[in-house]
């Protein structure tokens, strides 16, 4: 893979095929950010042929990215949150993103979020879009909050009742019920950002 230190204005998405799907575990099997908390290949089609089915019944996606000169970045997933598991007003959709090690640091995770936002609410209209990260990632959590887009937030561990003491007003109590929830289903610490389908999504700087 070889990228340019300054990101070219466009990121495409393209739908995976095999090829890129199995491109993807090959670059990224010893990446110690892999998001999926079971790192198995197995753990890796199950979660794209689920993305696949789910959007033939229009309740999720995943696409791949890429720069405009055809570089392979990383993938994007969306997930409708069905009302009961996190009833926000307006409903909500769950994303996430992924960029490889080697596109870390050059300005594309602003880009890919962007892009990837626009593209979802357009198609799933919602009033928040949701991403979860694991607690022990920091490097994905100060790059999320290094967008300087407005957002809520809330933590939770799979210990019941146990919390930390946030540097933000407490969540409302729809996304604190959902940040218990992932917590619980992962089996680990997580916070959940929240931002609204009405924030301005402000681009990265470009030269």
């Amino acid at each position: 893979m070889t990228l340019s230190p300054l990101p070219p204005r466009g990121v495409r998405l393209r739908r995976l095929g095999q090829r890129t799907v199995d491109h993807i575990w090959d670059v990224a099997v010893h990446d110690p950010a892999w998001p999926l908390t079971d790192p198995s290949r197995d753990a890796w089609t199950r979660l794209v042929e689920r993305l696949w089915a789910s959007e033939i019944v229009d309740e999720g996606a995943i696409r791949s990215t890429w720069t405009e000169d055809g570089v392979l970045l990383g993938f994007v997933t969306v997930t409708r949150v069905p009302v009961d598991l996190c009833p926000s007003p307006g409903g909500a959709v769950e994303c996430g993103t992924y960029l490889f090690p080697e596109a870390r640091g050059h300005g594309w995770n602003p880009l890919v979020k962007r892009v990837w936002l626009r593209y979802v609410w357009r198609r799933w209209p919602a009033a928040h879009a949701l991403f979860t990260i694991p607690a022990r990632n920091e490097r994905a959590r100060r790059a999320f909050e290094r967008l300087g887009w407005p957002h809520q937030r809330a933590f939770a561990t799979p210990a019941k009742g146990e919390r930390i003491q946030a540097e933000v007003a407490s969540p409302p109590a729809w996304l604190q019920r959902f940040a218990d929830r992932r917590a619980w289903e992962t089996g680990e610490a997580v916070w959940v950002y929240a931002v609204s389908h009405d924030t301005e999504l402000a681009a990265p700087p470009h030269p």
